[in-house]
C-alpha cells in the first residue's frame, strides 16, 4: 500500500512562499508494515529535488534551510596552511622525515598534534604513487623538537588503519603500519601527496564536509540545465556523435511504431549488457567496442520514444585484471561520466557481473574482491535515491516497480554465493566471482518479497550469468528456474545445491505459488556475449541474452567494430507488448539481428526438432528444440585430434548457409537438421633434431654428462631435476648439467641443450644456477631476458657476472638436450679466448 509522509516544501500558489507539502511514496509495503526509517530519510531529503522545475537559486537556499539540510559554510578546520614557510612545494618526503625535490609531488606545513589524533586529509593524492611512479607518498611523525620518529606508508598500510574513502583519508596517530601500538613520542605530522585539485584540507578529530555536498551539487547541475533549456537531463541536452543521428532516427520511427500498436499495455526500456566501459575515451581497437557514448547514445533513445528505464546487465567495468585496488575504484570513480546521463537516480536498472567489484593481477583474476559495503557504494548508493526501489539486506539485488505499466524489475547478483571473507594475504575465501551462485538468502528473497506482486503484475528478471546456461560453474541455475516454472505454473518446488566448498554456496528452496498473483515474463541476461532469444521449456517465460555492447562476440567471424561509425557499440530497446505476449528487441548499433522477438506465457508455442548428425564432432549449442520465430546460434567443433571436412544444414529441408562451421538462423521456420563430419587430422612429421655444433679446434667441452654425484647440491649432472633458487628440486622431463667454473666478464656458450623453452606448463625452466663457492649459497635467474647475474650475447652467448660481483662462481644450467646429453658442449671464452 502507498504511504504518505511529511517532506519537503513547495511553492504556493503565488510562487513566493513556501508550505509544508504531503508527498506520497511510490514503495510500496508488504503486509501493512511501515516503510522503515532509512526510507523515509530517503524521501525527505530527495524532496527538495522533486521541486527544482520552480526553484529559483535563491529559493532553493530556502528550502534547504527548511529541509534543515544546511549551508554551504565551512564546517571543519582546516590546518593546511599553503602560506607557511614549512609547505614545499615541488618536493616529497624520505624515509628519514626531510623533504627531497620531486616535481609535482607537495609536502605540508607541520602541523601540531597528540597520539591518538584522527588525521584527515583531502585534496592529496595518499594512495597512488608519486609522480615518476617510484616513490610513495608519506605521512611523518615527529617529537617536538620535530626530529623525526615515524614514516607511515598509506599505500602500504593495513586497511584497519589508513582509510580512503571519497577522496579523504583517515589515519589514526595511535598506530604503525601493521596495525601495532606506536610507541614513539608524538607532537607534530607533516604530509606528502601528489595534488589532486582544488585546495588541500587536513584535519584534527574534524570531519570534511561542507553541508550534503553530493545532493546539493546534483541540485546545483539540474537547475543550471533547466536554466539553459536542457529539460534537466532530457532531450535538448543529450549530444550524441553525428554519426549516430541517423541510425537512431530510424531505431525511433521502428520503436515507436511497436509502442503505437500496444498502447498502455506496453513497457519499453533500453537494454546493453558487458559494456566494460574503457578507462579513456580513446581506448578502442577493431573487434573491440568503443563505449564512451553508450550513456547518451541510451538516454537519446529514452528521451526520444519516452522510455523511463535504462537497464545493464552486469559487466559495467573495464575488466578484472587491475594490479591494485586503488587503480580499480578510480575506474570505477569514472562510471558516473562514462554513462551519464543515464547514470540518474531514477534511470539505471543495474546488475553487477563477474567483472565488477573484483581484481587483481592476470593471473589471479577474480582473487582480490571489493567487500559487499564498497559494492553497494560504487555501483549502487546513487540508486537508493530513487524510493521506489527495495534492496535486500546488502543492497546488491533490489526490485523497482514501473506502476503504470505495472511492470517489476527484479535485479539478480549472479555472484552472491555466501559470505564475504577474506584469507591472511587478503584473498578471497569464498570466491563469489569465480562460482555463479544466488545463494540461499537471495532465493528466499526473490521467492518471498520480489515476486510477493499484486495481481495483474508482470515481473521482468536481469541477471548478469543466465540461468538457462548450463555451465559447471552455475552451480544453483535449477533453483532459480525451479522457482520461475513454480511461480508461471502456479505450483510448488522443492530443490537443493550442496556441491559448494565448506557449505558456502550451498542452498535449499521450498516454494509455494499456488496463490501467485503476477506472472514472470521474461529473464534478460549477459556474459555469453551472443544474441539470443527463446522460452523457458516449461515455464512460458522467454530468456533472452545480448551480444557485448563492449567486449569481442562468442561467434566466429565476427564483424568488424569501427570506432567513428555506428558498429562501434551496440544496445537494444525492448518492448514487451503486454497484450499479445511478445517481447521485441530493436538492435541499435553494432550486430546482425536488427529486430529479435521472443513469446511468453503462451502454452502452444509451436516447436521445432533440433536434430545434430555429427561425427567426432560437437556442437556448441546442445538445444534439442527452438520455438518458432526464435533464434538459433551455433558452432561446430571439431574433437581434439581431427579436423572439420563437411558441414551442412537445412531448415524445413530448405539449405542453411553454413560459415566456417557456424550457423547462425535469426528467425526459425522449420525443423533444423545438421549433419557435420570430422577426419584423424594428418600427423604432423617430427623435426629432425640439430645436430651440435662440430667442436672448434682450441677449447675444451665442460660438459660431462657422466659426472653424477649422491648430493645434488655439490654438483654433477642430474636427471628429472631442475635449478630454483634454493639449489634443485626433482622435476620430470628436464636435466641439471654439472657445474662449471666460470669467472667475471666470460662468455659461456651452451650447444645442443634447450635452455629457452618452458617444460611442465607454467613452470619455468629457463633458469641458470649459481654456487658461489660455499655449498648451499645459490641464486637463479632467467635466461630469456638474463637477469642480475648474467647479460646476453647478440651471438648467443652469456656474458658472466655483468651485473655481479668480482669473484670466480660456479654455474649449471636446466634444460632438454636436443640430441642426448652425451652430445650438449659448454665451452668457456675468456679475453677472447677458448678455454
Amino acid at each position: 500500500m502507498p504511504t504518505n509522509i511529511t517532506a519537503g516544501w513547495l511553492l504556493d500558489e503565488n510562487g513566493d512562499k513556501f508550505a509544508p507539502k504531503t508527498l506520497t511514496s511510490q514503495v510500496q509495503t508488504h503486509d501493512g508494515k511501515p516503510l522503515d526509517d532509512k526510507i523515509k530519510e530517503d524521501i525527505k531529503s530527495s524532496a527538495v529535488l522533486l521541486t527544482e522545475q520552480e526553484l529559483t537559486r535563491e529559493q532553493q537556499a530556502q528550502a534547504r534551510k527548511n529541509l534543515g539540510i544546511g549551508d554551504d559554510e565551512e564546517e571543519y578546520t582546516n590546518l593546511a596552511d599553503p602560506t607557511s614557510e614549512d609547505w614545499a612545494p615541488d618536493t616529497r618526503l624520505g624515509s628519514d622525515g626531510s623533504t627531497k625535490a620531486l616535481t609535482g609531488a607537495q609536502t605540508t606545513n607541520y602541523i601540531a598534534c597528540q597520539k591518538g589524533d584522527v588525521l584527515r586529509v583531502k585534496g592529496l593524492a595518499m594512495k597512488q604513487s608519486l609522480p615518476g611512479g617510484n616513490n610513495t607518498p608519506e605521512i611523518c611523525v615527529y617529537d617536538e623538537n620535530k626530529l623525526h620518529q615515524y614514516t607511515v606508508y598509506p599505500m602500504s598500510t593495513h586497511a584497519d588503519v589508513c582509510v580512503e574513502e571519497d577522496g579523504v583519508l583517515s589515519y589514526t596517530l595511535a598506530v604503525n603500519n601493521s596495525g601495532a601500538q606506536m610507541g614513539v613520542a608524538i607532537a607534530f605530522v607533516r604530509v606528502c601527496g601528489t595534488p589532486t585539485g582544488g585546495d588541500v584540507i587536513i584535519t584534527l578529530n574534524e570531519e570534511i564536509k561542507a553541508g550534503d555536498d553530493t545532493r546539493l551539487q546534483a541540485l546545483e547541475d539540474r537547475v543550471s540545465a533547466l536554466e539553459k533549456g536542457g529539460g534537466g537531463g532530457g532531450e535538448n541536452n543529450v549530444s550524441i556523435p553525428d554519426y549516430w543521428e541517423d541510425t537512431l532516427a530510424a531505431k525511433t520511427k521502428d520503436v515507436k511504431a511497436l509502442q503505437a500498436e500496444g498502447g498502455k499495455s506496453c513497457v519499453s526500456f533500453v537494454w546493453a549488457s558487458d559494456t566494460h566501459i574503457p578507462d579513456s575515451d580513446t581506448d578502442a581497437s577493431p573487434g573491440i567496442g568503443k563505449t564512451a557514448d553508450i550513456g547518451k547514445l541510451m538516454a537519446k533513445m529514452m528521451d526520444n520514444c519516452e522510455i523511463p528505464f535504462a537497464v545493464i546487465s552486469g559487466d559495467v567495468a573495464t575488466r578484472a585484471s587491475y594490479p591494485t585496488k586503488e587503480e580499480y575504484v578510480e575506474t570505477l570513480k569514472k562510471l558516473p561520466d562514462h554513462l551519464a546521463p543515464i547514470w540518474d537516480t531514477d534511470r539505471l536498472i543495474m546488475a553487477v557481473g563477474n567483472h565488477d567489484g573484483c581484481f587483481g593481477d592476470s593471473d589471479g583474476y577474480y582473487r582480490k574482491q571489493l567487500t559487499p559495503e564498497e559494492m553497494w557504494h560504487y555501483f549502487f548508493r546513487g540508486q537508493a535515491l530513487d524510493f521506489r526501489r527495495v534492496f535486500s539486506e546488502d543492497g546488491l539485488y533490489y526490485y523497482v516497480d514501473n506502476i503504470t505499466q505495472k511492470t517489476r524489475f527484479i535485479v539478480l547478483n549472479s555472484h552472491f554465493g555466501g559470505q564475504y571473507a577474506v584469507d591472511g594475504d587478503g584473498n578471497a575465501v569464498n570466491n563469489r566471482f569465480e562460482i555463479f551462485c544466488y545463494g540461499q538468502a537471495q532465493l528466499d528473497w526473490l521467492s518471498k518479497v520480489a515476486l510477493d506482486m499484486e495481481e495483474g503484475y508482470g515481473a521482468v528478471i536481469i541477471t548478469h550469468i543466465p540461468p538457462f546456461s548450463n555451465n559447471e560453474k552455475n552451480v544453483d541455475r535449477t533453483q532459480l528456474t525451479g522457482i520461475i516454472k513454480a511461480y508461471n505454473n502456479r505450483t510448488s518446488f522443492e530443490g537443493s545445491y550442496t556441491g559448494g566448498v565448506d557449505g558456502w554456496s550451498n542452498s535449499t528452496v521450498n516454494v509455494d505459488f499456488r496463490n501467485a498473483r503476477g506472472e514472470i515474463m521474461a529473464v534478460f541476461a549477459g556474459h555469453v556475449h551472443i544474441d539470443s532469444a527463446g522460452t523457458m521449456t516449461g515455464a512460458g517465460c522467454a530468456q533472452v541474452t545480448i551480444i557485448a555492447a563492449g567486449a569481442t562476440l562468442n561467434v566466429e567471424n565476427q564483424p568488424e567494430r569501427v570506432p567513428g561509425t555506428d558498429t562501434e557499440t551496440s544496445f537494444d530497446v525492448v518492448t514487451i507488448n503486454r497484450k499479445n505476449k511478445t517481447i521485441i528487441c530493436v538492435r541499435v548499433g553494432y550486430g546482425e539481428f536488427q529486430k529479435r522477438m521472443a513469446t511468453y506465457g503462451i502454452a502452444d508455442v509451436k516447436t521445432y526438432t533440433v536434430t545434430l548428425n555429427n561425427t567426432y564432432c560437437t556442437s556448441t549449442n546442445k538445444a534439442s528444440t527452438v520455438n518458432e520465430g526464435g533464434s538459433y546460434v551455433t558452432a561446430i567443433v571439431a574433437d581434439e585430434g581431427y579436423t572439420l571436412e563437411s558441414v551442412t544444414a537445412t531448415m524445413g529441408g530448405a539449405p542453411v548457409t553454413v560459415t566456417n562451421g557456424t550457423i547462425s538462423i535469426p528467425n526459425v521456420t522449420g525443423d533444423i537438421v545438421i549433419t557435420a563430419v570430422a577426419v584423424l587430422s594428418e600427423p604432423e612429421e617430427p623435426e629432425e633434431p640439430e645436430e651440435p655444433e662440430e667442436p672448434d679446434v682450441g677449447y675444451t667441452n665442460f660438459a660431462k654428462p657422466n659426472e653424477a654425484t649422491d648430493n645434488p647440491a655439490m654438483g654433477g649432472w642430474l636427471e628429472n631435476y631442475r635449478c630454483n633458487s634454493s639449489g634443485v628440486t626433482p622435476f620430470e622431463g628436464l636435466t641439471v648439467t654439472n657445474f662449471v667454473e666460470a669467472q667475471k666478464d666470460d662468455i659461456v656458450y651452451v650447444y645442443g641443450m634447450d635452455l629457452e623453452t618452458a617444460v611442465g606448463g607454467q613452470t619455468p625452466k629457463q633458469q641458470y644456477h649459481i654456487q658461489k663457492g660455499v655449498a648451499g649459497q645459490f641464486s637463479n635467474t632467467n635466461l630469456v631476458d638474463a637477469g642480475w647475474y648474467m647479460g646476453k650475447t647478440d651471438d648467443g652467448g652469456y656474458i658472466i657476472g655483468e651485473y655481479g660481483a668480482e669473484e670466480i662462481r660456479w654455474y649449471r644450467f636446466t634444460g632438454v638436450p636436443t640430441n642426448g646429453k652425451q652430445n650438449v658442449i659448454i665451452k668457456i671464452q675468456r679475453d677472447g679466448e677458448w678455454l
